[in-house]
């Protein structure tokens, strides 16, 4: 019973070496690129309003507004930050995270490689649909 025991411990414990990230002669971006391949790219998230979600990219922070279509209203996408915030070779799958606030309209994103935040704001007239700095460390 013990060498069977044994035996189940040892194929553990090769499995997970062979699981492992090989991260030698790799920048630290290379290196979280690599080991966040397998975290979504694109998320949606709930919004107060029962009709919109926000379609969210967690590698390069781009926010969408999206409102399902029903008999009255038409189905819509809108791009909520026009602007880049991280160039396409900085970016990593995982690198933005997403928060909401007590206001509804208002979300708050963090860089979480360098800490930046930023006011993500959406509203169903584009005007006031923008993403700004906070901070910038």
């Amino acid at each position: 019973m013990k060498r069977v025991l044994l035996v189940c411990l040892m194929a553990l414990l090769v499995a997970s070496c062979n699981n492992t990230i090989n991260t030698e002669n790799l920048s630290p971006e290379q290196a979280i690129q690599k080991a966040t391949m397998d975290t979504p790219r694109f998320k949606m998230i709930e919004t107060d309003n029962i009709h919109i979600l926000l379609k969210w990219d967690t590698r390069t922070g781009k926010t969408w507004m999206v409102q399902y279509g029903l008999s009255d209203t038409p189905a819509l996408e809108n791009l909520i930050n026009r602007s880049h915030i991280i160039t396409e070779e900085e970016s990593w799958n995982g690198r933005f995270e997403l928060y909401p606030t007590k206001n509804m309209f208002n979300f708050i994103m963090i860089d979480t490689y360098n800490g930046n935040t930023y006011q993500v704001q959406w509203s169903t007239d584009e005007e006031y649909c923008f993403t700004t700095p906070i901070t910038e460390i």
